[in-house]
């Protein structure tokens, strides 16, 4: 099947300033849309379906590319858009989603948007069909096997630690003026017994379970310990195997130079690491005069004072890695561990289609890992391992705030933010002073334009009248006599509500009005003048209050534009997983932090450490001496209480013997004569 096929025909060559210039000319009647169709080379339908913009379904002239033939995306350009970068930033942040939770989403979408889509409504999802659509218009989205990542990986990379890290690295580099080739780096990985499985074969289709054959159910792990440098260096690896004695056919077929140890649990202690570190002396010729720097992650095991002398003894700079960074700032993580173990299951699997129903044992493990890491140890793969952890050269800025997006994002903050309290502002509000607020347009009285007011509660406030010529203007108190104010200049067309409810004022007596004006103000209308007999009762203020607030929501709704339809996007559909605030104000356990390990003050820290260690094993050596000895004492009182019990049963025994044969002197014969 040809890969790289291309389009023979010549449909829809037109480009998007030739439709746009077409649509133009149609609408302004330059052209008919026979004459603009070809003029421009452009289909009579496309055409019109361009033209009338209420029977398109998209903006189809942005999405357009020359030559495209076909059915253009459900959802559009701009929400697959937003389902990639969706996508792109869930991934970024650990929580990626699977193809179906995509098709899911694009479904609701639509449903939310109102797009018309042929989407399956009864599993109320997209199908393949437009789910492997999607992956072939984004390009620089793929489908991945995550790799499991814990949660104190994920928030330990923060900048403050890494940026720790680097200032420590500049301080050293500055210092000593050392070069690549004299900064190595240094951990530790487990070569198991039993390879996994990470390679796909080929099998019988529908089958439910393919197997394959591997050494044993639970296996042993065999630590090697690995050492690279910047400038393409490897020193001899360490091979520590779980059993107590070591043996010479354990290393055979190893690399050249590789030495082994042994340890109960087959994992690296600090005697075994104080040894390591003599080999690496003999090997990166360290001395007083010659430092190199040496990185490594902070396990217990590389922390010690016998270390710390050593290390200063023979110009090792040891600085440590930020506490569950390994992954993103250690080179042997990101350019050497991940093909090493690859390449060493390969070479398991080969060794047991090779020996047939044998099992892979310590034995094995030297010979299977020397030919993996003969084949994996290169100098690019250091090189590029440095580079990319930003050690050599130097770069504090390959993370990105990209990178430390996640940890931001799932750090548990210890601050609420603080409620607002409910002020006289804040109050609500009557449905008069409510409607008057929505209500606030500008109206041209009396041959001026006046400003909408600002609308204020206060109760049984009166406004003063002022004799002056020109237009009037009338302040209405609810609940209180309808007085004028005469005003020169322009009229404003809202009225100034002083109360929500106001009560009459106090020594304040209704008069007669026979005669007299009452004025009702309404927006968009100039003044009209009411002729009333008597006093202004309370029925005429609510009628008047009422009159005002139907002509305030008739100009309300008069005036606004329609509401248009909500958009919802994909973020609003599919929020990002964020930590929510923690309250908890319980101390938790201090962290390790990038420390120049052979500095000064380490010592003291050191000292202090073995000395509480050296405390704790005296008690806890005191104890077992205590209870060796009670536990020497009690079978002494046992056999003591034993031999007590004998005795007395072996003096018993003699006095009921001595008590018969008194009893058998003083006796004499039955039937003797006694002369």
């Amino acid at each position: 099947m040809a890969r790289t096929y291309k389009k023979k025909g010549s449909r829809c060559q037109w480009s998007n300033d030739d439709l746009h210039n077409a649509v133009a000319d149609v609408k302004s009647k330059v052209f008919s849309i026979r004459a603009a169709s070809r003029a421009y080379n452009i289909p009579r339908s496309t055409l019109q379906e361009y033209v009338n913009d209420a029977v398109r379904k998209h903006k189809l002239q942005e999405q357009h590319v020359p030559g495209k033939v076909g059915r253009y995306p459900v959802l559009g350009d701009g929400f697959e858009k937003e389902l990639r970068d969706h996508v792109k930033l869930l991934s970024d942040m650990y929580f990626g989603i699977t193809k179906d939770q995509l098709c899911r989403l694009a479904y609701e979408v639509a449903e939310k948007n109102g797009i018309r889509h042929r989407f399956n409504k009864e599993k109320q999802a997209a199908g393949n069909d437009w789910f492997y659509g999607f992956m072939q218009r984004n390009r620089s989205v793929s489908l991945r096997t995550p790799e499991s990542t814990s949660l104190a990986r994920v928030i330990g990379f923060r900048r403050t630690e890494v940026m720790r890290f680097f200032d420590n690295l500049k301080t050293v580099f500055e210092k000593e003026k050392i070069d690549a080739s004299r900064v190595y780096n240094i951990d530790e990985t487990g070569m198991s017994t039993v390879q996994k499985q990470r390679t796909k074969i080929l099998a019988t289709t529908g089958k439910k379970q393919v197997g394959r054959v591997v050494s044993a159910e639970k296996g042993e792990t065999v630590t090697a310990v690995v050492c690279i440098s910047a400038s393409g260096s490897f020193i001899p690896p360490m091979l520590i195997f779980p059993r107590k004695n070591l043996n010479d056919r354990l290393l055979h077929g190893a690399p050249p130079g590789t030495i082994g140890a042994t340890s109960p649990s087959g994992w690296i202690n600090s005697q075994l690491y104080i040894q390591w570190l003599r080999h690496f002396i003999k090997h990166s010729g360290a001395t007083a005069d010659h430092k190199v720097l040496l990185i490594l992650d902070n396990h217990e095991s590389h922390v010690s004072l016998d270390a710390w002398d050593l290390c200063r003894a023979n110009g090792i700079i040891v600085i440590s890695l930020p506490p569950h960074c390994s992954h993103r700032c250690q080179p042997l993580d990101i350019a050497v561990f991940g093909p090493l173990k690859s390449a060493y299951y390969r070479r398991c699997d080969e060794w047991m289609k090779s020996h047939p129903g044998k099992r892979i044992t310590q034995y094995e493990v030297a010979g299977l890992f020397g030919d993996a890491y003969c084949s994996v140890a290169t100098i690019q793969k250091c090189i590029s391992g440095f580079r990319s952890a930003g050690i050599v050269p130097l770069n504090s800025s390959v993370f990105t705030d990209e990178d430390f997006a996640a940890a931001d994002n799932l750090v548990s903050r210890t601050t609420e933010q603080p409620q607002a309290s409910v002020s006289a502002v804040n109050r609500p509000l009557s449905p008069v002073l409510e409607a008057a607020s929505i209500a606030s347009t500008t109206v041209d009285m009396a041959g001026s334009v006046g400003s909408t007011n600002t609308i204020r509660a206060e109760p049984n406030l009166r406004s003063e009248p002022e004799d002056t010529a020109g237009s009037s203007a009338t302040t209405d108190t609810i609940g209180a006599e309808p007085e004028t104010v005469h005003t020169a200049g322009p009229v404003t067309s809202t009225d100034i509500v002083q109360a929500e409810v106001a009560e009459p004022a106090i020594g304040v007596e209704p008069e007669d009005t026979a005669g007299s004006l009452a004025t009702t103000d309404t927006i968009g209308a100039e003044p009209e003048t009411v002729h009333t007999a008597g006093p202004v009762t309370s029925t005429d203020t609510i009628r008047a209050e009422s009159e005002t607030v139907d002509t305030i929501a008739a100009a309300a709704s008069t005036s606004s534009p329609p509401a248009k339809k909500k958009r919802y996007s994909v973020f609003e559909l599919s929020p990002i997983p964020a930590a929510t605030p923690s309250t908890d104000k319980t101390r938790r356990k201090k962290c390790k932090r990038s420390e120049v390990f052979t500095a000064s003050p380490m010592k003291v820290i050191l000292e202090a450490k073995a000395l509480k260690k050296s405390g704790s094993a005296n008690k806890s050596l005191k104890k077992t001496t205590e209870s060796e000895n009670l536990a020497k004492k009690k079978p002494e009182r046992k056999n003591k209480r034993t031999l007590e019990k004998k005795a007395e049963r072996g003096n018993h025994g003699k006095k009921k013997a001595e008590g018969k044969n008194k009893t058998t002197k003083t006796t004499e014969p039955t039937g003797a004569v006694i002369q």
